[in-house]
């Protein structure tokens, strides 16, 4: 293995270990198609220019620590943030729901002599079971909405999708360790802005940057990096921990998902110190409660009609159309309209789930009805968002490295604001 070779293979482990996407950032669409891999080294095996900076900024390592492939400069962090460890295996308790006694001896196989199962691993739920009872029901609702049921046709492309709740012992640890992380990086971009960091700081900020995915809540394109946020600290001289989340997203934070484990929704005083940094985590977990005591079956039916829209939104998509210079996709060309409907768990599907959902639910009630108070956030007029958005174009650059080459280039020819 060359030394480029490890170094690429450094930075994916990095990638892993921290759970961050790969994708995000070192993926891009070349073909309009799908996602590639961008290409790391050039013809004579060279790390691609400005690769190592990126990488180094996304992951709070210092660039000379990638180079040298130092292992100690990310233990660093995960030995602060016992969070990063937890990630996988609390991932594996939820995932585990989905499927049925016999899957752990399969998965214990499999991972001791490092081989794939040829048996298919056993299901929690009878889908069949679960789509019959979808077809009673959508004959069921035909009787008051003829038309609902489509009698003759049959159904395609079906999909049954649920949630369910998990046991994760360490459920408490992990999120007291996410709200640390939280509180830190709401420190750290407040003292960024008032004073600077040093450089142990600027790492530890980074990397809390590409974990939570701190951004401007209107401007999409580029997380709050330590570079881009001094560029932009005149904008945020204002901020404090009160008014933060007015205008800072943690757009990565409600990955976590802690309302999955039944030990969070128990833990009430967990629940609150949860939703006091990330509020808006409340309506996920209202919708999350409800999910859970259904499925949710989306299909189309084979004599469904073409997608339409009304005359404004047709007025509208052809304008789109010729802006972009492309011929309008006719009525009898376009996808067919889709089928929903929800078909309730049976109490043997539930087992007990339906009581964490009614405790979960309890939390998401309006106050005056019981549910727990957060943080309300006050959003700003047109005018103030537009400021912003235009303000750090230019600032903050793109979270692709492919986009954040293009936009530099673009920049030096004068072809992006300044």
């Amino acid at each position: 293995m060359t030394n480029s070779e490890k170094i690429v293979k450094f930075i994916k482990d990095c990638f892993e270990k921290y759970s961050l996407n790969l994708q995000e950032y070192f993926y891009y669409n070349f073909d309009g198609f799908e996602l590639e891999e961008i290409v790391w080294t050039d013809q004579n095996g060279q790390i691609m220019p400005g690769i190592v900076t990126r990488a180094s900024e996304i992951l709070g390592l210092n660039a000379e620590d990638i180079i040298a492939v130092n292992e100690d400069a990310i233990d660093k962090w995960l030995i602060k943030y016992p969070y990063y460890f937890l990630i996988a295996p609390y991932k594996f308790a939820y995932e585990r729901t989905f499927y049925g006694e016999g899957f752990d001896k399969i998965h214990l196989i499999e991972t001791i002599f490092e081989v794939k199962s040829e048996d298919p691993y056993p299901l929690r739920y009878n889908y069949n079971d679960v789509t019959s009872r979808m077809i009673d029901e959508l004959k069921e609702i035909d009787k008051s909405i003829p038309g609902t049921y489509h009698k003759g046709a049959s159904i395609t492309k079906l999909q049954i999708t649920t949630e369910n709740f998990c046991h994760f012992d360490d459920i408490k640890k992990m999120t007291e360790c996410f709200i640390s992380m939280v509180h830190r990086v709401i420190d750290l971009f407040i003292h960024a802005i008032d004073s600077g960091l040093s450089q142990e700081e600027k790492n530890e900020y980074n990397l809390l940057v590409s974990t939570l995915g701190v951004r401007d809540r209107f401007f999409t394109n580029g997380y709050l990096y330590y570079d881009g946020l001094i560029k932009a600290k005149e904008l945020y001289q204002g901020i404090t921990k009160e008014n933060f989340y007015d205008v800072i997203v943690l757009r990565r934070g409600l990955e976590f998902k802690p309302w999955r484990c039944v030990e969070f929704v128990l833990d009430e005083d967990l629940v609150k110190r949860y939703l006091a940094i990330m509020p808006e985590a409340k309506r996920e977990m209202r919708e999350f409660a409800v999910a859970v005591s259904q499925f949710d079956c989306f299909f189309i039916w084979s004599d469904a009609k073409p997608i339409h829209f009304s005359p404004e939104e047709e007025e509208e998509l052809e304008y789109i159309s010729e802006i972009l210079m492309e011929e309008p996709i006719p009525p009898e060309q376009r996808a067919k309209e889709p089928t929903e409907i929800y078909v309730g768990k049976k109490k043997t599907e539930l087992n007990g789930d339906d009581l964490t959902a009614d405790r979960l639910l309890s939390y998401c009630r309006p106050v005056k009805l019981g549910g727990l108070k957060v943080q309300s956030i006050i959003m700003p007029d047109i005018n103030e968002r537009l400021r912003h958005i235009n303000y750090l174009r230019g600032r903050v650059p793109n979270n692709n490295f492919i986009e954040q080459v293009t936009e530099e280039i673009n920049k030096k020819e004068g072809n992006q604001y300044e």
